[in-house]
């Protein structure tokens, strides 16, 4: 069994452990005030502008909603307290690691959609600078024995990886690959130590911009509209408190439409494109509001609606790798009323 493969399976039963002690996380308002609402985000990702818009615009408070942000360093590490009550709403990536913590019992669904691949993609496949101008890449074929780098196995850029290798007639065992986070992905493209790289924004720009890599291809080219993370609903908090659950949707799609409301092109140069850009430098550790304007940034289904054939492409890449078990349908962890009901009583984003 390989390191990365019992690791899985350890955290997996850690997940369970945890979802089993958990405590109610409360929030209830007995004196008509504010209802507390506990909302886990992946430190610094600007693909939770939604979440951090409705924040900063009012929306939560317009329904009656206390906030109360709580931050992690990867979507992993909220799935147990938000399946054992601690934590109400997650914004995270799907993964095998939530299917397998879904296909255990573990109370979670997804219940909207978060990051959408837009074009041009916010993801894009990065070669060193070295290998493109030298002549050692010219297609997806020469990425046959590089070193590739992804935050990890079991996420959507291990599926988009085995995509772009596809084109090029090979399989993820064909290349090496190296599991380092986005933010060290510049460096180790710089320095030699990855040859390639599959990044998310601005981390694709920065590297680029370094001189230490090169853009090749965006995730439109493999996997058009592909859904990589979701909103999601602890089942104690949908089924406890489903009147604020109901109004955390609906701030989220206020959010939604306001950010969508600047996006063109993938990029902020719509109407309050410079306003979203400086609330993203106050949530992420990019101080710099032109960067968000000049990259490409993740799109959002103007209806919010999670699309189950999408994901369930990425949960079978995920069986065949071994690293889920069971026999698993992605239905079982989508829940859409919330999402259809917000659409219903405010209208899609346009």
């Amino acid at each position: 069994m390989t390191r990365s493969r019992t690791w899985l399976i350890a955290g997996f039963a850690a997940l369970l452990l945890a979802a089993g002690c958990g405590s109610d996380s409360g929030g209830g308002s007995s004196d008509g005030g504010p209802e507390t609402v506990k909302i886990g985000t992946v430190r610094g990702s600007s693909a939770d502008a939604a979440v951090f818009i409705a924040i900063e615009k009012g929306f939560f408070k317009k329904q009656g909603l206390d906030v109360q942000l709580e931050q992690f360093n990867t979507g992993a590490q909220f799935v147990a307290p938000l399946g054992s009550g601690q934590l109400d709403v997650g914004s995270g990536g799907i993964s095998a690691g939530l299917m397998n913590a879904v296909a255990g019992g573990v109370g979670i669904k997804m219940v909207a959609a978060k990051s959408q691949v837009g074009s041009p993609s916010y993801t894009s496949l990065l070669v060193s600078s070295k290998h493109v101008d030298g002549g050692r890449y010219k297609d997806f074929s020469d990425l046959k024995g590089m070193t590739v780098a992804i935050p990890a196995l079991g996420i959507p850029p291990h599926y988009e990886l085995s995509l772009f290798l596809e084109k090029g007639g090979l399989g993820v065992d064909d290349v090496r690959i190296e599991q380092i986070g986005f933010a060290d992905m510049v460096p180790a493209l710089e320095n030699g130590s990855v040859d390639a790289a599959i990044a998310i924004e601005p981390s694709a720009t920065l590297a680029e911009r370094s001189g230490g890599a090169k853009k090749v291809a965006g995730t439109e080219e493999i996997f058009p509209d592909e859904q990589s993370a979701a909103i999601m609903f602890g089942d104690r908090f949908a089924e406890e408190r489903p009147e604020v659950a109901q109004k955390v949707m609906n701030a989220y799609l206020e959010g939604v439409k306001y950010y969508l409301g600047a996006l063109e092109d993938s990029k902020l140069t719509g109407p309050q494109g410079e306003e979203i850009a400086q609330i993203l430098t106050k949530y992420t550790s990019v101080k710099d509001p032109k960067l968000f304007m000049d990259i490409p940034l993740h799109t959002v289904p103007p209806d919010i609606k999670l699309n189950p054939e999408l994901i369930q492409r990425e949960v079978d890449f995920w069986r065949a790798q071994e690293l889920i078990k069971s026999d698993f349908n992605v239905t079982e962890a989508i829940d859409t009323s919330f999402a259809d009901k917000a659409v219903q009583q405010l209208g899609p984003a346009e």
